[in-house]
């Protein structure tokens, strides 16, 4: 890839773009069907996306422990989007940067 081309990618330090396309792969692995949401229980029988998540992020969430589990519904809908399964992976993230991030990299 040319320097001119890396430029034209902004990339966000707080979520880099590789680890958001790889996000979205695995999220896409779980999510054949191409919903917008995917249900909790598709991720906890997809332990090896799970597993590739935990260590993208460096962030353990457990699917076997509840409280863990948890932080990935924070609405309570039973459903998780790949806005939330950031929001899990990134607390120390403001929301509204995720979203940037999102914005930024579906372009």
């Amino acid at each position: 890839r040319s320097e001119e081309e890396e430029e034209d990618e902004e990339d966000l330090g707080y979520l880099p773009r590789e680890t958001y396309l790889t996000m979205r792969r695995l999220y896409m692995q779980m999510n054949p069907e191409g919903k917008k949401e995917l249900p909790l229980s598709r991720l906890q029988n997809s332990p090896n996306e799970m597993k590739a998540l935990n260590e993208l992020f460096g962030v353990t969430i457990d699917t076997a422990d509840p409280k863990s589990f948890k932080r990935l519904d924070k609405d309570r809908t039973g459903m998780v989007s790949p806005f939330e399964l950031l929001r899990a992976f990134l607390p120390d993230v403001q929301p509204h940067l995720i979203k940037a991030a999102m914005t930024t990299y579906e372009k």
